[in-house]
């Protein structure tokens, strides 16, 4: 391969030689009125010296802009690396809970940072530290500027530090601007509805409750927990403000399934004995006990006035057929019978739901009936028993 190359110079140095034996010894310039002539070898040679000193002006060009180049590029890196130092202090300062530190560094190490969203977001959280919210809210919204849906995860965070702030109402704000632009985002609908769950603002919640069921934004059980504090919610402040029949009427609203949810029918009964409504209360918990079974709803049983005593305890008893030894439906039992002065009965269902489980409400009821028999001592060893209850209730509840 180099033989051909060679022999390619030499052809063509021999076609040169041939060419230059052709031009004319004297070559002749002419501009206008003004000519110059001179030996052919001078122009070669004048012509050979300005092509080279435009080689080495061009030459001595790259070289400078090489130079630039390099000098900015190590300028950049030198940046970067400081940048890099800045942002991983401040991280290191952020978990040490040194916040001035913190957001100095953050900020020193944003301009060349590869990723500048890590550093504001830093920078908000250590001016929310001080109290410091402009601050915050400025640096979030650099970080907005920085990443692709930017706005949706600075807001996001402003929000969560708002609502850790205790600006509630703000946080909601928040949350609702971002969910004009994500009205599907899950942590959006989830953050609102917690939000909606601390202000108590229980309409709210209820509307905002399918949306996010829908999609899928929290678990089930926190779903059901929310929407068992809203209607609860919602039925205290109707007592509060409404009379008996609008509370009765806003429950016949309520869903099947919530209607079933014991903690709710419990709050209802509740305030329907508050608005001395204990015939609806009773009729309620009839219902209710037939399909659930719950140790509170049958306390509470035992604690309404119903319009029938002697309905109420017989309903009761034939509970306790399907429900035999069941301490607490007995004492509910000894409680009926002990309004409609049935003593006796009355005495055994209670010492029967001691020998079962002993329990200071037990003893306190049956130590309240012996005193009303007459027999002090009985009475006294029965508050005697209740108190050693409730404290070995108490040594269980602190050894948990």
């Amino acid at each position: 391969m180099k033989l051909i190359n060679y022999i390619f110079l030499l052809a063509c140095a021999a076609y040169g030689g041939v060419l230059l034996q052709q031009i004319p010894d004297v070559i002749m310039l002419s501009c206008k009125d003004w000519s110059v002539e001179m030996p052919m070898w001078l122009g070669i040679v004048l012509v050979s010296f300005s092509l080279g000193i435009i080689l080495i002006i061009a030459r001595l060009i790259n070289e400078l802009i090489a130079s630039y180049s390099n000098g900015k590029n190590y300028f950049r890196r030198s940046k970067k690396i400081a940048s890099h130092k800045h942002t991983t202090q401040a991280l290191l300062q952020l978990a040490q809970s040194q916040w001035v530190l913190a957001e100095k560094n953050a900020i020193k190490g944003a301009a060349f940072s590869d990723l500048p969203f890590i550093n504001y977001v830093s920078a908000a959280k250590a001016a929310q530290e001080q109290n410091a919210w402009d601050r915050r809210d400025k640096y979030l919204a650099l970080a907005a500027e920085h990443v692709p849906d930017g706005k949706i995860a600075s807001g996001i965070i402003k929000a969560k530090l708002q609502y850790k702030q205790g600006s509630l109402e703000q946080s909601i704000a928040t949350l609702q601007e971002l969910r004009v632009i994500a009205p599907k985002h899950p942590l959006i609908l989830r953050l609102l509805g917690e939000a909606y769950e601390q202000t108590k603002d229980w309409p709210s919640l209820l509307h905002i409750l399918p949306e996010i069921k829908k999609h899928k934004s929290c678990s089930e059980y926190m779903l059901h927990e929310l929407a068992e504090k809203a209607y609860q919610g919602l039925l205290l402040e109707k007592m509060q403000t409404e009379g008996k029949q609008e509370v009765i009427k806003f429950w016949k609203e309520f869903p099947k399934e919530t209607k079933q949810n014991v903690r709710v029918v419990e709050t209802y009964v509740s305030c329907l004995v508050k608005l001395e409504a204990n015939k609806e209360a009773f009729e309620i918990l009839r219902q209710v006990l037939k399909k659930t079974w719950d140790k509170k709803l049958i306390k509470m049983y035992g604690l309404i006035q119903g319009a029938d005593l002697n309905r109420q305890i017989f309903i009761a008893e034939r509970w306790l057929q399907e429900h035999p030894g069941d301490p607490v439906l007995l004492l509910t039992l000894a409680r009926l019978c002990l309004r409609n002065q049935l003593w006796g009965k009355a005495k055994d269902y209670l010492e029967i739901s001691l020998q079962v489980e002993p329990s200071p409400e037990a003893y306190a009821e049956l130590g309240s009936l012996f005193s009303y028999l007459g027999e002090p001592e009985k009475c006294q060893d029965c508050y005697r028993k209740g108190l050693l209850a409730v404290t070995k209730r108490l040594d269980n509840f602190n050894g948990c």
